[in-house]
């Protein structure tokens, strides 16, 4: 029961850390942009 626990945590670890990560990608030009102006 533990090891399916620890690989449900560390499925969904990795899922917000991807959805950080492509939503810091899309955002940083929009700030680059702004930033400039």
């Amino acid at each position: 029961m533990k090891q399916l626990l620890d690989a449900i945590l560390l499925t969904t670890i990795r899922l917000i850390w991807l959805m950080t990560f492509k939503l810091l990608v899309a955002f940083t030009p929009k700030l680059a942009i702004m930033a400039s102006e």
